[in-house]
């Protein structure tokens, strides 16, 4: 059971308001009253892999060196990782938005539930979303040595069993067409999870969703509520090269809808990468990197009064004694990946080291979502053009937002 520490606060900031609107003439009698102080952690993309299924041998190091960078290596060690930060810095309320396991193996959901569990044991409350990795995976399987056998995966029904501590036994409203919930996380914000994964429906959220949405945020409202809503592919664009797969296809309905209360933020994931994307209302979808991606960031979103406040911070590996180890490993084998990759796709290029050593600088830098630091040199921008294709596109697309980061953020919400 959820212990729901927000609420034995709700009695004292009850008092408080009334101190304050005795206090403050000036105030305006029709201002919205500002909300207590509430954190939120957010991780993704966890892609957690059960050692029941992994001996660690040649072919899962063949097979994961193919990926992204994601360093699946020590899945469960960041899992672990992140149970230490999250107690650590003890917020309210830790999210976890998706692609929870490698690929669905149920193994892995039951492993990584064992690890949920002891966070909520310590009083932080634990919600999650499936992503797209997490449901009838016909890519679960098990490792040992050069050979794999397929892994029992979840359907839709085991996944809410799994989780039901999570949200699903004890959410406010069900929608009954999916795997979306809403559960108020105290008595002046409600989290709205949308799942857009659904095996008849992937990356879209079912008319029925969409209209169980409506009913939510029209209850919101009622209630004045604030909304914080969680998806696990995105609601805004982040990249238009990254747009189709990994923003919702009908995620402007979506949006127009929680829109239409007083939406703080949503919180995303599926990109890997760290992000911010704002659209012309200025609406927020904040996503953070994967837990495996270099270095693996952590979101806390602190909302205290009308001010809310975004930090994504690495992962710590705290109380590991090799955590130094371990965050090298995480570094080296996405740097390593991204080497890999253009080795792959330029072999034979006579400009092959400098594009290795550029692909590594500004890929790495954007997925930690810090480009704070770097500035476009002349001979880079030409190395692109004349080697053109979809990284060429990529990489330019990433020089446009030199200068920028993605890792905080404040602005004031109604």
């Amino acid at each position: 059971m959820k212990t729901h520490r927000s609420f034995c606060r709700a009695a004292g900031a009850a008092i408080a308001a009334v101190i304050m609107a005795g206090c403050s003439q000036s105030a305006s009698a029709s201002s919205t009253p500002g909300v207590e102080k509430t954190v939120i952690m957010q991780a993704t993309d966890t892609h957690f892999l059960s050692d029941r299924l992994n001996d660690h041998g040649p072919l899962f190091q063949k097979f994961v060196a193919q990926g992204d960078g994601k360093d699946m290596e020590q899945s469960v060690q960041a899992a672990q990782a992140l149970a230490s930060q999250v107690l650590e810095e003890k917020p309210d309320v830790l999210v976890v938005s998706g692609d929870l396991t490698f690929n669905g193996e149920k193994a892995s959901h039951e492993d990584f539930a064992k690890i949920l569990a002891s966070i909520e044991e310590e009083g932080v409350d634990v919600y999650v979303i499936p992503g797209n990795h997490d449901l009838d995976s016909t890519q679960a399987m098990s490792f040992s040595g050069e050979e794999y056998e397929p892994a029992e995966s979840v359907s839709q029904e085991e996944f809410e069993e799994i989780y039901g501590d999570f949200g699903y036994s004890e959410s406010d409203s069900r929608d009954p067409y999916s795997l979306s919930y809403a559960k108020k996380i105290n008595d002046q914000i409600e989290l709205i999870f949308l799942d857009a994964n659904t095996p008849e429906s992937p990356n879209r959220l079912k008319d029925g969703t969409l209209k169980w949405l409506q009913e939510q945020v029209d209850q919101a409202n009622e209630e004045g509520l604030r909304i914080v809503s969680v998806t696990h592919q995105s609601l805004i664009e982040h990249n238009p090269l990254l747009s189709e797969g990994y923003t919702i296809a009908n995620a402007e309905k979506a949006l127009s809808i929680l829109e239409q209360g007083d939406l703080i933020a949503n919180l995303s994931g599926h990109l890997h990468t760290q992000n911010i994307a704002e659209n012309e209302k200025g609406s927020l979808d904040l996503c953070p990197e994967s837990l495996l991606d270099a270095p693996g960031r952590i979101a806390t979103l602190t909302l205290e009064d009308h001010q809310a406040n975004y930090q994504a911070d690495p992962l710590d590996y705290i109380g590991f004694e090799n955590a130094k180890e371990l965050k090298e490993h995480q570094t080296d084998f996405f740097n390593q990946t991204s080497r890999d990759q253009m080795a792959r796709r330029y072999e034979g290029n006579t400009q092959l080291e400098a594009l290795q050593d550029s692909f590594e600088k500004w890929n790495g830098a954007y997925f930690s979502g810090d480009l704070s630091g770097l500035s476009v040199e002349e001979a880079e921008k030409e190395l692109w053009k004349s080697n053109g294709g979809f990284d060429g596109s990529y990489i330019e697309s990433i020089f446009d937002q030199a200068g920028n980061q993605w890792i905080d953020r404040e602005w004031t919400f109604q």
